[in-house]
């Protein structure tokens, strides 16, 4: 008797798709992989702590070049803005030219800045300068260094991208005592001039980031091909659509979840701004010192960073999908926002702020796998480029949208964390959307590869 063939089990492990096998062609472990690492590291450090230290040079940019509190501020928000919505643009760019040149463009461009900036008479020099050129610089700067460790790993390729992206809290912590020491002994224009030159230094990181001996395939499904092919003359907004998004993320069959994954990333980076902004003003008005207020901070960027490595080490272990241990983060994430709107005692802040840093640096972590497994590793600078640029809308409205709340409730600060629990309710909601979407689609790819063979 004749066996019939069976249908894949959905449940069962695919077998390898042609991506991932030419992502098994890369030489994994390699010393100068680890290399590559440690120049993003020291990339994003510098370049995520200058842009944390903005607030300490203030007082003295009042004094000394005149302007209120909103024009400064603005300095600083211009930059980030910059920064964040540079994304798409340096995505393509990566695409185009390969990380080493981009970054140390980025490099060379917020180094100019800044130090033009350090002769600023007036408010509007320095925004051109320091900025605008110093935030586009930084875009460009930022995209390599998450970018280049996915191109040197494949079993440890999550752990290298989070190691990277740990600059982030590194530079946290060790950029603004810099700055202060800096700002003490060589005032504003002295320090932004030793920053400068130490961003400067980031052009010697781009030329670490060097190309992989095996660059993988860049394979495109039958649906892929059939959407590029069957597609009809692309109207005007296509074409600037194809242009920042690039034709082959648009015609991705898993286009639609990435789209999930955008809004459920879109409202995380707004909740999560909120605390940073907010939370050691709330402190201090429930009778703990500036001191200790600050200090909160410091907590979840050094729980953020644990956060980070741990999440690229659990993606490595392929036990749970990117997504799935996304949706839990940003779920737990929510229930301690709710619970920091209530907090009295200073050990209550420091475990829950730790807690929630923990959480988001998890979640932070989890985004370049979670791009990488969705759709393909050689779609993720065009798609981490728009979640970039996600970030700087959420920079412009989170914070703006809880200090409005505080005023109309007659300076609650706790509804500030209401709001925070919110939103990244909502972002886990999207998130879990991404997850069954996900699912679904995965079941029925497996049925027709199963259909096929009958």
């Amino acid at each position: 008797m004749e066996e019939s063939p069976l249908v894949p089990d959905p449940d069962s492990p695919p077998n390898k798709s042609t991506d991932e096998q030419a992502e098994d062609e890369i030489q994994d472990d390699e010393p100068r992989g680890w290399i590559v690492v440690a120049a993003c590291f020291f990339t994003v450090a510098v370049l995520d702590g200058i842009c944390y230290t903005f607030g300490i040079f203030m007082d003295p940019l009042r004094d000394d070049i005149g302007g209120g509190t909103l024009g400064l501020a603005a300095v600083g928000s211009i930059q980030v803005s910059i920064y964040f919505f540079v994304g798409p643009l340096a995505g393509r760019m990566v695409d185009r030219f390969g990380c080493r040149p981009v970054c140390m463009t980025g490099a060379a461009i917020s180094a100019i800045g800044i130090f033009a900036g350090s002769f600023s008479q007036g408010l509007t020099w320095l925004i051109v300068t320091y900025s605008v050129l110093g935030g586009f610089g930084f875009g460009l700067m930022f995209i390599p260094a998450v970018v280049a460790p996915t191109q040197h790993f494949n079993k440890k390729r999550a752990l290298a991208t989070g190691i990277a992206v740990c600059g982030t809290g590194i530079g946290m912590l060790t950029m603004p005592p810099l700055a202060d020491f800096l700002l003490a002994n060589f005032g504003w224009r002295g320090a932004y001039r030793i920053l400068a030159g130490l961003v400067f230094f980031c052009v010697a990181c781009g030329a670490a980031m060097l190309k992989p001996k095996v660059i993988p395939a860049k394979p495109q499904s039958d649906e892929e091909r059939h959407n590029l092919e069957t597609s009809a003359e692309p109207s005007i907004l296509m074409n600037i659509l194809n242009f920042l998004v690039g034709r082959e993320l648009l015609s991705s069959p898993n286009f639609n979840v990435f789209v999930c994954i955008m809004l459920g990333d879109l409202l995380a980076t707004m909740s999560m701004y909120i605390p940073y902004t907010l939370l050691p003003e709330m402190a201090m008005s429930r009778g703990i010192s500036e001191t200790d207020a600050a200090y909160l901070i410091s907590a979840a960027g050094i729980s953020s960073t644990v956060g980070r490595v741990f999440a690229g080490w659990l993606c490595d272990r392929r036990w749970l999908h990117p997504v799935t241990i996304t949706f839990f983060a940003t779920a737990v994430a929510a229930l301690q926002a709710f619970l920091l709107a209530s907090c009295v005692s200073y050990w209550q802040f420091i475990v829950l702020t730790s807690l929630f840093g923990f959480l988001t640096g998890v979640w932070v972590a989890c985004e370049t796998p979670l791009c990488i497994r969705i759709l393909r590793l050689d779609l993720l600078t065009a798609a981490f480029g728009l979640m970039i640029f996600n970030g700087g809308l959420a920079a412009l409205t989170g914070p703006p949208l809880a200090g409005m709340a505080v005023d109309l409730s007659k300076n609650d600060k706790g509804i500030a964390f209401y709001i925070t629990g919110g939103i990244m309710s909502s972002s886990a909601l999207a998130y879990a959307l991404a997850m069954f979407v996900n699912k679904f689609k995965s079941r029925k790819s497996l049925q027709y590869s199963g259909y096929q063979q009958l």
